[in-house]
């Protein structure tokens, strides 16, 4: 069948125009980047980029250091590691204003991969490490590991870190659970809605899914 051909469409100077900066754009947003308008504002926004990959890869170095030192590549510890090595990388992924998820400090990793590598241990009332524990004892005794002192009890702890939305969670904060206005228990937050804890009596040190919506979140590290 014959089909006529058709007629080129000229298209106006400001169209051709959007067009070719809607081009520029998809393709900066192909590369992860976040186009702003405006040239003072676009090129301090691709210089915190910048800094912004920086920063991840670094911080997978730190965490390529911290298998090595703290755990073979099929202990708990090495797969904690890979939970806040993946947490990490969605969230740079979903885009630079998310910094405050983005980042675990390398304290909070090597405090998550302490906590990882008592996996199996069990609980006893007042124990901090390194064979059994309570849970702010776990908590105390990751961070110590990494370097950093934290107080002894759960309440303690609550008070002496920086309180942040659920949202702003990372890897290595503090979960702390409570009810009627009381802290009651804490665990070490290992990204993915899970936790590491000692639960109770009866139980070991594991991984565990938060279990419930009363919790606070606490920064430390």
């Amino acid at each position: 069948m014959y089909e006529p051909k058709h007629r080129a469409t000229r298209v106006p100077t400001t169209r051709r125009r959007a067009a070719t900066l809607g081009a520029a754009a998809l393709g900066a947003v192909a590369v992860g980047a976040t186009t702003l308008t405006g040239g003072p504002a676009q090129a301090a926004h691709i210089q915190a980029a910048h800094v912004e990959a920086a920063q991840v890869r670094a911080a997978h170095i730190q965490a390529a250091q911290v298998r090595g030192a703290l755990a073979p590549a099929s202990s708990p510890a090495a797969h904690a590691i890979s939970l806040v090595d993946h947490a990490t990388s969605v969230s740079v992924a979903a885009g630079t204003s998310r910094r405050s998820a983005a980042m675990p400090s390398a304290t909070a990793r090597r405090a998550v991969a302490a906590a990882a590598s008592r996996r199996g241990s069990p609980y006893r009332y007042g124990g901090a490490g390194p064979r059994a524990f309570d849970c702010s004892g776990l908590a105390k005794w990751a961070f110590a590991q990494a370097g950093k002192s934290i107080p002894r009890t759960t309440t303690a702890q609550y008070r002496a870190s920086h309180k942040l939305p659920r949202s702003a969670k990372r890897p290595g904060d503090l979960i702390f659970y409570y009810s009627g206005g009381i802290i009651y228990h804490v665990g070490v937050y290992a990204g993915h809605n899970k936790v590491w804890v000692a639960r109770g009596t009866g139980t070991t040190v594991t991984l565990q899914t938060i279990y419930s919506p009363d919790y606070y979140v606490g920064r430390v590290a």
